[in-house]
């Protein structure tokens, strides 16, 4: 073992009841300030006591010279707190052991930064009582993590766009206000795409059919018959592919601040080089510019949460990951094949990505309605919520009925 490192020996309850740590551990900050809380919330929340027989071991070793890991089984990814905890938590759903990835960002103490609070919501328990429920399902050999906001009949799966994290977006009180707005009126199931967030940490560069296939796992695990489609920015091409694809899963699908390419062409000359697109993000990611390109009109305001949200969503090299998938998306073939009801919103003042693209989707959908807002910027929670939150119902409901009419002519 290298200088400067701790080991703490953590058994791991197979059955999926429990997490505990060895009597013999060291490291006694850690051990009580993180594998306790977990035993004692995982006891409580169960009720059952410890069968010795179901108990197997491993290794947890923490590198206190650097406070940059803590290694599971010699591995050394480095990839978050909480995906050490998406990964017990899995672990405990799922009743078996499984691997566990590294965690950063310590504090001088030598605790990791806001532990207690993914330790909690990891394991699937409600942060805000009546608010959401976090869950998890496997897409790929990969965990996506997902909320469901709201109880109403009508669900609504709404694809993020290319900056996502469940719990750190909630620190936005614009955000937060969109969301439990949109679920008075639909079951709101939102999810971290792979590679961002509380899902895995995938660094490797996904495709469109791995994006819809996170969908589909979310949709198989909810057991969802039909349901409406939500797609911003990135999430709209996602959406959009996915409802030209599985037409009997989709009632119908609305997007906004979308693209049917994301970077420019000799035949599409509506967006920047992709060259332009990377430099824009990359050099100074986890500094909040990209409150600057998604809405300006709020910066500096927002500068240090945008910092914040950039950090906690993913690193640099995942994000070089993402952004080469969007160099690579080009949906324009399939728009012609999507025989749904869609709706697009844009708004005017979006510089990141350009009216003009939401009308040219408009323009190539069947039958597609266009609706164009004064302003907002690139995220439909700000200046323009109220409006956007009243045309999603009234087309959601509209294609919704038009649904079941056909729905009681096939029976009849």
């Amino acid at each position: 073992m290298s200088t400067g490192t701790i080991q703490i020996p953590v058994l791991f309850d197979m059955s999926g009841d429990s997490v505990v740590y060895g009597e013999d551990a060291t490291g006694a900050d850690f051990v009580d300030s993180h594998l306790q809380f977990l035993l004692d919330m995982t006891t409580e929340a169960n009720g059952i006591s410890l069968n010795a027989s179901d108990i197997s071991s491993a290794i947890l070793v923490a590198d206190q010279d650097t406070g940059d890991n803590i290694f599971f089984d010699g591995d050394s990814k480095g990839i978050g707190i909480d995906n050490l905890c998406n990964r017990i938590a899995k672990a405990i759903t799922r009743g078996k052991l499984v691997h566990i990835p590294s965690i950063g960002n310590f504090s001088n103490s030598g605790i990791p930064i806001g532990g207690e609070k993914y330790l909690y919501n990891n394991l699937g328990q409600v942060q805000d009582p009546g608010t959401y429920t976090l869950k998890y399902t496997e897409s790929g050999g990969l965990t996506i993590a997902y909320q469901i906001w709201g109880s109403s009949e009508d669900t609504l799966v709404y694809v993020p766009g290319m900056i996502s994290h469940l719990e750190a977006g909630l620190e936005d009180q614009d955000y937060l206000a969109w969301i439990r707005a949109l679920s008075k009126f639909f079951r709101v199931i939102i999810f971290d795409k792979r590679g961002q967030g509380l899902s895995d940490r995938d660094a490797s560069a996904p495709n469109l059919e791995e994006r819809m296939d996170d969908i589909s796992s979310i949709v198989k695990a909810e057991k969802l018959d039909q349901f409406f489609l939500l797609g911003l920015s990135e999430g709209a091409s996602i959406s959009l592919i996915y409802a030209a694809t599985y037409p009997q899963k989709v009632k119908s699908v609305a997007v906004f601040g979308g693209t049917a390419r994301f970077t420019k062409s000799d035949d599409y000359r509506l967006m920047p080089e992709a060259k332009k697109m990377k430099e824009n993000l990359l050099e100074k990611w986890g500094t909040g510019s990209s409150g600057y390109i998604f809405c300006p009109q709020r910066m500096p305001e927002k500068q240090s949460s945008f910092a914040k949200l950039e950090r906690m969503v993913c690193n640099p090299k995942t994000l070089e990951s993402v952004l080469e998938l969007l160099t690579r998306i080009d949906i324009r073939a399939s728009l012609p094949d999507i025989k749904l009801p869609v709706l697009v919103m844009h708004s005017r003042d979006d510089v990141a990505i350009s009216k003009l693209n939401g009308r040219y989707l408009a323009d190539n959908i069947p039958g597609a309605k266009y609706i164009e807002y004064p302003n907002g910027g690139h995220l439909p929670w700000h200046e323009e919520r109220e409006s956007i939150i009243k045309d999603l119902k009234s087309f959601f409901s509209e294609t919704g009925n038009e649904n079941k009419a056909v729905d009681r002519s096939l029976a009849t």
